[in-house]
């Protein structure tokens, strides 16, 4: 069995469709105004928000049948990192994620590292798509 990809309840195998995907948006002015535009926009829900201060960032994740969203806020300097980013997948757990993506070509562009509510690295796919893979501990 390959690596899973999780979303929600939802496990997706890789090559599978789950119908949805996190994506990644830079919120401005915090994460509230953002949360309560596409909680209302999706229909959907808050199911994630924390603090990541190493950063100096929050943040949060809207979730509904169709589409789940990562917002990132904070100040344009300190978001300046994630810009390059367009895709953010939540995997079951990053090492076999890893191989199938190194086997495929593509660049690691920076280490696993941990984060606040688990792991992240990014990756540089062969057509030049940057992606962050994160694995999560614990349940917020």
């Amino acid at each position: 069995m390959g690596p899973r990809l999780l979303h929600g309840s939802k496990t997706f195998g890789v090559g599978d469709d789950p119908g949805n995907i996190c994506e990644g948006i830079r919120g401005r002015g915090g994460a509230q105004p953002n949360l309560r535009l596409l909680s209302g926009l999706l229909g959907g829900e808050e199911t994630m928000r924390f603090a990541y201060p190493e950063m100096g960032l929050e943040l949060a994740a809207i979730s509904s049948p169709r589409l789940s969203v990562l917002i990132i806020a904070g100040p344009p300097e300190k978001r300046r990192p994630f810009e390059a980013t367009r895709l953010t997948i939540k995997v079951e757990t990053l090492e076999p994620v890893l191989s199938v993506l190194e086997k495929a070509g593509a660049e690691q562009l920076e280490p696993v590292q941990p984060t606040p509510v688990g792991r992240k690295t990014r990756f540089r796919h062969a057509d030049g798509l940057v992606v962050e893979y994160v694995d999560h501990v614990q349940k917020l």
